[in-house]
């Protein structure tokens, strides 16, 4: 199967290749599963909808991943979802994950760091402090840098994480 993902942050798209090598080599997805990632150009705008567009002709399924920012799933994916085609056979091929906040839950629910509403204050804070940053600690652009410190056995357990899988899988 190929798949397109299409997140919302800068770095995801590094971040989520990354990601889906790691995921095979856990076995966790088939490595018959090919998947590219991008950076959705203006959420929520016309070029959004043509990238979801393009992508739905061009691979067996999309996956757009967007931060929720502490919104409502149920909000989130109706303000996205007006960006998807309305043609019904098409629109079974693109599907959404809505982040309660943001991408970096996954990696603190991973590594075990509690946060409140800001996953990356709390692993700014703990990168801080593992790595001894003078430069500061987490910056965006270090998501996909993050992926070596998964820990499968935490993540398997994350319901985002498990649709995110089971849509690589069907």
């Amino acid at each position: 199967m190929n798949v397109k993902i299409l997140a919302e942050d800068t770095y995801g798209a590094k971040f989520f290749d990354e990601l889906i090598k790691w995921v095979k080599n856990e076995g966790a997805v088939s490595n018959e599963v090919k998947a590219s990632s991008d950076h959705i150009q203006g959420v929520c705008s016309r070029k959004m909808t043509d990238q979801i567009k393009a992508a739905i002709d061009d691979f067996d399924k999309t996956i757009v991943v967007v931060d929720g920012d502490g919104n409502s799933e149920k909000e989130e994916k109706k303000q996205k979802e007006r960006h998807f085609p309305k043609d019904e056979n098409k629109l079974k091929r693109v599907d959404i994950i809505v982040f309660k906040d943001e991408i970096e839950e996954w990696i603190c629910y991973s590594l075990g760091i509690k946060f409140s509403n800001k996953p990356s204050d709390a692993l700014h804070k703990w990168s801080k402090k593992k790595y001894d940053f003078k430069s500061g600690g987490y910056k965006k652009k270090f998501l996909p840098n993050y992926v070596k410190e998964l820990k499968f056995s935490n993540l398997k357990e994350v319901d985002s994480f498990k649709k995110f899988l089971k849509l690589l899988e069907n």
